[in-house]
């Protein structure tokens, strides 16, 4: 499962910045994926280095939980909105984005080197406009619940 969904953060993220390091589980019945993830000791955005595992850092965990769960559910064809194909397009285009975060709880302060989990499940699908919207709900070392929004095909 891990080079599908390498394969699939390839087309958005340099190779040194995806953090998910194994997909646990998947499952197309429930909608849900589980991710491991490390974020390399060595990361930082900061003048002097933090120890730990940073809210921006965090937000790219569950973006990458997110689009792999978003990926693999169009590859087995979960979706009749999207094939994977266009998935894949929209993906290496930068036309999904993050269009709400209703709300995000960082419940521990993860060191970095260490490995920490995430759980993505979608939660709801719903076009709005010429848009649609998929609302993913995480729970692990962040609660929280994000909307992406992508545009419909023609």
């Amino acid at each position: 499962m891990m080079d599908k969904a390498r394969g699939i953060l390839r087309l958005f993220y340099l190779p040194e910045m995806i953090y998910l390091r194994d997909v646990v589980s998947y499952s197309m019945k429930e909608r849900l994926a589980k991710g491991l993830f490390c974020v390399p000791a060595s990361h930082t955005y900061c003048c002097q280095p933090l120890k730990y595992v940073t809210a921006s850092q965090h937000l790219m965990c569950l973006s990458q939980l997110a689009y792999t769960l978003l990926g693999f559910l169009a590859q087995d064809k979960a979706f009749d909105f999207v094939e994977f194909t266009t998935f894949k397009q929209l993906m290496a285009e930068c036309k999904m984005w993050f269009r709400k975060i209703h709300y995000l709880h960082f419940l521990k302060n993860v060191q970095k080197g260490t490995e920490f989990e995430l759980v993505a499940k979608l939660k709801r699908v719903n076009k709005i406009g010429s848009f649609v919207a998929c609302n993913v709900e995480f729970s692990g070392a962040v609660r929280g619940k994000i909307e992406f929004v992508a545009p419909l095909k023609d």
